[in-house]
């Protein structure tokens, strides 16, 4: 399902390598803040993606729009499934959950996940959760206004009667987090820097030195790191502009 179920194929580029854009992941810097216990005072650490998966509670996963939030959540579906082969006591159970698969059920969580869940097997909820550890990953409710308070509600719900971990991706972590009966922790993704942008180069143009290096120095000599929201979308916009044209960016492009 995390193979098929991507924007990026959606759109059915005309040129096939475009499409690999769709497999490229760049491990995101996250951030927590939090305040220090002894001093009182704001402080920020750093996490992995898999910190974040060994995270106890439920959390909220923030970021601007193209910062790659949704791509992190199936990301960490597909290394919870891998954690499978482990052998550890009692294994995941990942339900990725979309935006449209919400408000088509009329905003009933429950309801999504016993449809999810159909597709595969036909246990209850409840002896899925008795034999696995289910991980909800909520791929956005910003566009809900109204039904944000009631979507917490019946997620917190379900973490108490289930013992069910949930993600919730969001463009706004303070209307969540304010919104939320229980009390969930803000994990940050920080836009990429010069290392993850090299990273994403160097999977896009496949070890193709030359454009590689041309289109990072394009980017450091138009100050594009300072101008820009280096975000996957913004790299992977780049990176097609770059390809299909081959013309050197212009210092204008923000």
């Amino acid at each position: 399902y995390l193979e098929q179920d991507n924007d990026l194929r959606k759109l059915k580029f005309p040129n096939e390598k475009y499409s690999k854009l769709a497999n490229i992941f760049i491990e995101p810097h996250l951030i927590r803040y939090y305040e220090n216990p002894q001093t009182k005072t704001a402080v920020q650490k750093k996490f992995s993606m898999t910190e974040l998966i060994s995270h106890d509670e439920s959390l909220i996963i923030d970021g601007p729009a193209g910062f790659g939030k949704s791509t992190l959540l199936k990301s960490i579906a597909r290394n919870l499934i891998e954690q499978n082969d482990s052998g550890s006591e009692k294994k995941n159970f990942p339900i990725f959950v979309s935006t449209l698969e919400i408000f088509e059920s009329e905003f009933n969580i429950h309801n999504v996940i016993l449809k999810k869940i159909g597709n595969y097997t036909e246990a209850s909820f409840r002896e899925l959760s008795d034999e696995y550890k289910v991980h909800l990953l909520i791929d956005s409710i910003d566009e809900f206004d109204e039904s944000i308070p009631s979507i917490l509600n019946q997620l917190a719900e379900i973490e108490k009667k289930y013992k069910v971990k949930y993600y919730i991706a969001t463009r706004n972590s303070e209307i969540i987090a304010s919104k939320s009966p229980a009390k969930l922790s803000t994990f940050s993704i920080r836009r990429f820097n010069l290392t993850q942008i090299k990273l994403f180069l160097n999977a896009f143009f496949s070890g193709d030195e030359g454009k590689c290096s041309s289109l990072l120095d394009a980017i450091r000599d138009n100050q594009m790191i300072e101008r820009l929201p280096m975000s996957p979308l913004t790299i992977s916009l780049l990176s097609i502009l770059f390809e299909e044209k081959e013309l050197e960016i212009p210092a204008t492009i923000s």
